[in-house]
Formats: C-alpha cells, sequence, structure tokens
C-alpha cells in the first residue's frame, strides 16, 4: 500500500510537467504550420507582381474565397497546416475545397493599416474594399504581425484573460481583429500556455508572443505596436 500511495503521489507530481510538455509541442507545431503559410502568402505575392495575398476576394459573402484557398496551390489542401494543435475546435475541421472557409485556426493581420500618411482598412485585401496592397507597403516586415492564431471570442470587451471562446463555431473568412476593435468576434486569440499566441511575420518568420505584454501594452498606433504598420 505504501507503495502504491508513492507510485500515486509521484504520478500527481508529473502530471503537470507532463501537460507542460505536451503543449509546447503543440505550440512548435503551431509555429511551424504558421511558418509554412506565411511562405505560402509570400509565393503568392511573388507570382502576382507583389500584391499582398487577399484575406478574402470577391465584392460579397456569397462569392468569397478565402486566403486558405488561395495560398493552397503552394502548401496544399491538406487540412494539417490550417489547424493548430492546441484548437479544440478548429483541430478537427476539414479544409474547405470551396471557398477555403475552414479550417479556423489562424487568420491574417485585419487591424487598420497606414500607407504613407493615409489610413487604409487593412493591408490585405477584404471583399474589394481596398486595392491590393504590394508587400513594400509594409514598413516592417519582420515586425508586424501577418497571420495569428485566432478564436470566436464570445465576450471581446472584456479583458483577455477573461476571454471566453465559443463552444463551436462554423468557418471564417480567415481574419484576426485585434484587442480595442469589438465590433467582430474573431480575434487574435491567446490559446498558447502563459497566454501567449503564435503569430508569422511578413518577413516569414514565426514566434509565441506574449499576449498581455506585447499586444495589449502596445495598442493601435503606440510606437511598439506589432500589428499596425505604423
Amino acid at each position: 500500500m505504501v507503495v502504491v500511495g508513492i507510485i500515486g503521489v509521484l504520478a500527481t507530481l508529473a502530471f503537470p510537467a507532463l501537460m507542460r510538455a505536451l503543449e509546447s509541442g503543440r505550440s512548435s507545431t503551431c509555429l511551424s504550420n504558421l511558418k509554412q503559410l506565411a511562405m505560402g502568402c509570400l509565393t503568392y505575392s511573388a507570382e502576382n507582381e507583389g500584391v499582398l495575398v487577399p484575406i478574402c476576394s470577391g465584392t460579397g459573402a456569397a462569392d468569397g474565397k478565402t486566403w486558405r484557398l488561395l495560398i493552397s496551390p503552394y502548401v496544399g489542401t491538406g487540412a494539417v497546416v490550417f489547424r493548430c494543435p492546441s484548437d479544440r475546435i478548429g483541430r478537427t475541421e476539414q479544409f474547405n475545397a470551396s471557398r477555403g472557409l475552414m479550417p479556423s485556426s489562424y487568420g491574417l493581420n485585419y487591424n487598420k493599416a497606414k500607407i504613407g500618411s493615409v489610413v487604409i482598412s487593412q493591408l490585405n485585401e477584404y471583399l474589394g474594399q481596398n486595392p491590393g496592397q504590394r508587400l513594400t507597403a509594409v514598413r516592417e516586415p519582420s515586425a508586424t504581425i501577418m497571420l495569428s492564431d485566432i478564436g470566436y471570442v464570445q465576450n471581446p470587451a472584456a479583458s483577455p484573460p477573461m476571454w471566453k471562446e465559443a463552444g463551436s463555431r462554423g468557418g471564417n473568412f480567415g481574419y484576426a481583429r485585434f484587442p480595442g476593435d469589438t465590433s467582430d468576434p474573431w480575434m487574435i486569440y491567446p490559446r498558447h500556455a502563459g497566454l501567449k499566441s503564435n503569430v508569422a511575420y511578413y518577413d516569414g518568420h514565426a514566434a509565441s508572443v506574449d499576449f498581455m505584454q506585447e499586444i495589449i501594452a502596445h495598442p493601435n498606433t503606440d510606437g511598439g505596436c506589432i500589428y499596425d504598420n505604423n
């Protein structure tokens, strides 16, 4: 009985470490996914005279095709690269071959951006709302988020540590809104350990960012903001 008790205690102590190791592995896979997706987006740009891949092409919800579908020639239509293994909903979704509405783990930056002194809707075109911008319009590609983890947040006006993700969701057009913009529930989402989000930048590299220190502490127009192109 003593031996059994000791084994039980050891198992209890080891369990948190095991969970951390598993999440670390999932986060690493997620970062690899984002890097592959970023390379797909940049390849699209290179083959289209430098124009950034649209978040969603078309003129409306009925005919829109997402960036997921547009970069599929470069990354394939196998759903694995589009699914974050830490995303309990998105990781079960299959690739939507007609319009690219799923899987919905990742989204392109939907924040308002500046081209010089002119404020536009976003760098990556969305349903014809602004002309397609070129990669050269990104002032600091290595310091501006292109892609990120996203989630369907039920309470986007709350503090991020209190955010609740919807228990189920349909597909989406593949965009990420940022804190301060509560007009839509699809937000960059801190789904990884330590309240971190995984992101990819316009130069193609991927990284894990501290949501409170690197996103919340440096809002839109702040000199340290990594998503506004200012």
